[in-house]
């Protein structure tokens, strides 16, 4: 039987039709069958309220609405509407619903809710996400309108409006004490969104000025100065409540030098006039002595200026004043007499200070230590002796008898905290000579105790790899030190409430048995809901800071996000808030129907309570202004005087995207060292997204710029890079790769007798990756490290590489400390030296180091000079190598700087070439000012035999 080609159309036509019925009634069926499927919990209808205009939205309303936007491409969004209609899309415990209500409330998201007959009405909290100020014609010549402005706008924007007129008081209130009367405000509330909106204030009132003073209650003489002084400082200013408290305390500073502690001063505010009325009483004397005054560094008179500051004064409140004010010094107080003697007009306080009896400690010693170690246990009671540091700091070192005695005693502790539980002093023999003391304490260590086991008990994860193994020596620290790092790691698993009990059991004289006991959660945290509330796409800040449900919550995980936030700079402010969601889950109507299964232990299985407590999380935020200018200076014998101009855009679209871009130059000002000039003239323009790929942040850059150094000037009219970059609280990540087009225009021709390289470098491809690592113990106490690998490739010449590694570390305390800093580096080379750029090559000398140098002057010159070149080509083909050494000694700041002393060593040379290098040493001084870290260095150069003036404000050293 033969079938046409007409015919097998049609018959695959039928079977591709019946095919597609089957289909759409399966999928039908299975469609109906779920929306009659039991979900776990119930369906709620949410009514959202708006209570400044009454209007309700249900999210039918919702979706009509964001539909009709959508269609006319319009932005119309609102955060909380969005997550309350997703809530009625799925099945949901009430205790589970209560819970995440009640979070949205504690986060302030929502004002108040109420549950009924399965109707969820939800009244938002409306925020002000925007102010703006109109002010009455009168009002607009003062030169104080802006800053009541800017005051009023920041007591309103990005906080939650309750009610018009509590608020207009509010604003009022702000008129009057910036003094205006007669002051009014008018509040208009605008809809942004649903629970956000716009705030129109109008202020108006006049402001009251200060004309007149009047002063009486005081000498003639003592009112004409008084009123001097205060004319010049608040006349025609405004009579507002903060002039005239300053008025208040300028008049009792007055009366305080003049011995009058317990004056009275009483202001009346009449139209534009000042009254001051001011009740002298008694006049004050105060004669302070204390013993060892000037040995023991004491500032009598900062102490007596503080006296007539006090509150009340009476014997008690000025002997706990000079008290509290010896033991910030480091000064105890043996004894306080104070005597007060009437005369007819005077008081004269007589008060004399006994300090306690105080020793220069000379020396500390133990004697009878086998397995302590001295040193050690100094250091950690805290015993310093006297030394070269007294030079600089005169009460160090100094302690009275008690406080001697508690270091004694304090090894005991010290001795039973690492086993020695009969450990004994036998004898402490003490020496005083004058004002110093001699100690030599006498010890017997006997037998350490041994812990024979650690035990674990009820913990809820395996830790036998956490705890260490027996027997081992009693260590109290080392035990501690295990229950953190057990702390952490449960924590980091996300067990949030719990604590780990330590029980000591003495199993003999010597054994002892340590046991661990976990008390509290037995779930771990997990992340089972997360609300956004900001205006930047919750999306992103979802990537950023990875943020997921199923998340495990630990303290680690909500840092990171907080870190995260803070990175951004795009909030003023913002809130994390977790509260527990209830045991069940939320389950989705999505999820598979098994309520017709038929197996009842597979059910129950199901539906079990899963091993972990569910949190929701919310994060309320305000956005900053995303428009910011910077501008940055500085001045230093590198550049000469140099500033820059930036813009930075941040948040483009509320998506995370930022553009910046600035302008930066540099003009040597300076009548030595070079030619006057413009050193650096640049600019540049950025893109920068956060995590575009992967946990990298992507950059694009264009940044055109003109060099001009002591060697060399040089322009790129075009320099672009891609830069792929990471950054964690301790190490930075950085992959960049650029294009750019160069060119050199000059050289010096007395430093650099031929051109110093090849013609073809003027396009040029660099990959240069980097990596830094950052530990920073305090401001003044940190160590970093890096390393740099640039790959470069000129489009018509060979390849080159280069490798630099960096590191630094100082520590700057009280009494001086230190600083090291080192750099090493190498350019290995496939054809010859000038194939590589020439900026990229190595030149030492200045303020990086080696200090008493030239800028940039140390490198191999014979490989510039065409004489040397005629027997030594070959040379141009081997590696260049850098070395850099810098170290510093920090004495004791005096007032607000540090001197210091340096010695560096430092050169650039090529294989094969005898290593030698440039040392140059000097003092130094540093301050840190609020533009930045002053330095002023006086080098010498001990090779060269020159004396150099290094200094700069807000330059960065380039060690890393």
């Amino acid at each position: 039987m033969k079938i046409s080609s007409h015919s097998f159309s049609k018959i695959t036509k039928i079977v591709i039709i019946s095919l597609f019925f089957h289909f759409f009634l399966a999928i039908h069926t299975f469609t109906v069958k779920k929306s009659y499927a039991k979900c776990e919990g119930e369906k709620f209808k949410f009514i959202v309220i708006n209570s400044f205009d009454n209007t309700n939205i249900t999210c039918e309303d919702w979706e009509d609405k964001n539909q009709d936007k959508k269609n006319r491409f319009q932005k119309y969004s609102s955060r909380l509407i969005d997550f309350i209609c997703s809530l009625e899309e799925r099945c949901i415990t009430t205790i589970q619903l209560q819970n995440i209500l009640k979070n949205l409330t504690s986060s302030k998201i929502i004002n108040n809710f109420k549950i009924e007959n399965k109707v969820v009405s939800i009244l938002p909290n409306i925020i002000i996400k925007k102010v703006n100020i109109t002010h009455d014609k009168t009002m607009e010549k003062l030169k104080e309108l802006q800053e009541i402005k800017t005051k009023i706008k920041n007591e309103f924007e990005g906080k939650f409006i309750s009610d018009i007129k509590s608020e207009e008081k509010i604003c009022e209130q702000i008129l009057k004490e910036e003094g205006l009367i007669d002051q009014k405000c008018s509040i208009e509330l605008k809809s942004i969104r649903f629970e956000e909106s716009e705030l129109n204030i109008k202020i108006s009132g006049r402001f009251q000025k200060i004309s007149e003073i009047k002063i009486s209650g005081v000498s003639q003489e003592e009112k004409e100065e008084l009123l001097k002084k205060l004319e010049k400082n608040f006349k025609d200013k405004v009579a507002k409540d903060s002039n005239i408290n300053s008025i208040e305390k300028e008049v009792r500073e007055f009366m305080y030098e003049r011995g009058f502690f317990k004056c009275e001063v009483k202001i009346e505010k009449k139209d534009t006039s000042i009254e001051i009325s001011i009740k002298p009483n008694k006049r004050y004397t105060v004669f302070l002595n204390i013993e060892r005054e000037k040995e023991l560094g004491i500032n009598t008179r900062k102490i007596l200026s503080q006296i007539p500051k006090l509150q009340f004064i009476s014997e008690r409140s000025i002997k706990n004043l000079i008290a509290e004010s010896l033991k910030k010094e480091e000064i105890p107080v043996d004894n306080i007499e104070y005597k007060e003697i009437e005369l007819e007009d005077l008081t004269i306080l007589s008060i004399d200070v006994k300090p306690a009896n105080l020793y220069y400690l000379t020396d500390f010693k133990i004697y009878g230590l086998e397995k302590l170690d001295e040193d050690e246990i100094k250091r950690k009671i805290g015993v310093e002796t006297k030394g070269i540091t007294n030079i600089f700091y005169i009460r160090h070192a100094l302690y009275t008898e008690r406080q001697i005695d508690n270091f004694i005693y304090e090894i005991v502790g010290y001795a039973k905290s690492k086993g020695f539980d009969q450990f004994k002093i036998e004898k402490v023999q003490k020496t005083k000579i004058q004002n110093e003391i001699k100690v030599d304490v006498y010890v017997k260590e006997r037998e350490r105790t041994v812990i024979s086991k650690i035990q674990a008990l009820n913990f809820p994860e395996n830790i036998e790899t956490i705890i260490p193994k027996t027997p081992m020596f009693y260590d109290f620290e080392k035990i501690s030190d295990l229950k953190d790092n057990l702390q952490k790691y449960l924590e980091d698993k996300g067990y949030r409430e719990f604590k780990i009990e330590v029980i000591e059991e003495r199993e003999t004289k010597v054994l002892k048995n340590i046991y661990l006991v976990y008390v509290g959660d037995e779930k771990k945290s997990e992340l089972g809901q997360v609300f956004i509330h900001t205006e930047t796409s919750p999306e992103y800040i979802k990537k950023i800071a990875d943020i997921k449900e199923g998340k495990i919550i630990s303290g680690k995980y909500l840092e990171r996000i907080e870190n995260e936030l803070i990175r951004t700079q795009y909030f003023k402010h913002f809130q994390i808030n977790l509260s527990e969601l209830g045991e069940s889950h939320i389950k989705n109507e999505k999820e598979e129907n098994i309520s017709n299964e038929k197996d009842e232990s597979k059910k129950n299985k199901l539906f079990q309570l899963p091993p972990t407590k569910k949190y929701m999380l919310t994060i309320q935020g305000i956005e900053n202004e995303p428009n910011e200018i910077e501008v940055s200076g500085g001045l230093s014998t590198v550049q000469g005087i140099r500033g820059g101009i930036q813009y930075t855009r941040k948040n483009i679209l509320l998506s995370g995207v930022d553009f910046r871009t600035n302008f930066r130059a540099a003009y040597w000002i300076f009548p030595f060292g070079r030619d006057f000039g413009i050193t650096f003239f640049g600019a540049s323009a950025e893109i920068i997204r956060r995590k575009l790929i992967g946990n990298f942040d992507s950059s694009l850059i264009f940044s055109p710029s003109y060099m001009s150094t002591f060697l060399f000037t040089l322009r790129k009219p075009v320099f672009s890079s891609a830069n792929l970059s990471q950054s964690h609280p301790k190490i930075k990540i950085s992959i960049p790769a650029s294009f750019e087009l160069r060119e050199l225009i000059s050289w010096d021709d007395k430093a650099i007798k031929l051109r110093p390289e090849n013609a073809g470098l003027k396009e040029i491809f660099v990959l240069f990756p980097s990596i830094s690592f950052t530990q920073a113990f305090s401001k003044s106490h940190q160590f970093k490290i890096g390393t740099k690998v640039e790959i470069i490739k000129p489009i018509s010449k060979n390849f080159s590489s280069k490798i630099e590694i960096a590191g630094e570390y100082y520590n700057i305390g009280r009494l001086g400390g230190f600083g090291l800093a080192a750099s090493i580096g190498r350019i290995m080379l496939y054809e010859n030296l000038y194939d590589v750029p020439i900026e990229r090559r190595f030149f030492i000398g200045g303020m990086s180091g080696p200090r008493g140098y030239q800028e940039i002057s140390i490198f191999p010159q014979k490989l510039y000079s065409p004489e040397y070149l005629e027997e030594n080509l070959e040379k141009l083909k081997t590696a260049e190598n850098k070395i850099v050494l810098l170290s510093e000694i920090y004495a004791p700041k005096i007032f607000f700087a540090t001197p210091y002393f340096f010695f560096d060593v430092g050169n650039v040379f090529h294989d094969g070439d005898k290593l030698e290098f440039f040392k140059g040493t000097g003092p130094g001084i540093m301050l840190d000012t609020p533009f930045g870290i002053f330095r002023f260095e006086l080098g010498y150069g001990i090779e060269r035999k020159t004396f150099i003036i290094h200094f700069s404000v807000g330059f960065m050293r380039n060690v890393i």
